[in-house]
């Protein structure tokens, strides 16, 4: 939801920890990935942060500040829908947009 140049600088900040084996410690990498979340319109953590752990979001503005919908699971329950998930969730936040 920044805009990019307040994305970069954050994204310049960050500490290139690895949490777990997923995580992405590029910050072209993580750019990159950002890019084509933005434009998806969801974002996906697929065990990156907690290994066996999902989560999907979809963020939007209303009334002038930034909001988001997110889903959280175990990884087995919910890894053959995340596109659906994150679809669903995309819809309902521009939906909920204002």
């Amino acid at each position: 939801m920044l805009a990019p140049d307040e994305r970069q600088a954050l994204i310049r900040g960050l500490p290139l920890t690895t949490p777990t084996r997923r995580h992405r410690v590029s910050r072209r990498d993580l750019e990159q990935v950002i890019e084509l979340e933005q434009a998806r319109g969801w974002s996906v953590n697929l065990g990156e942060f907690r290994a066996d752990v999902v989560s999907i979001a979809a963020g939007f503005r209303w009334h002038g500040s930034v909001h988001a919908l997110v889903i959280a699971a175990p990884q087995g329950r919910v890894q053959a829908r995340v596109n659906r998930l994150g679809q669903a969730l995309h819809e309902m936040a521009a939906s909920l947009a204002s």
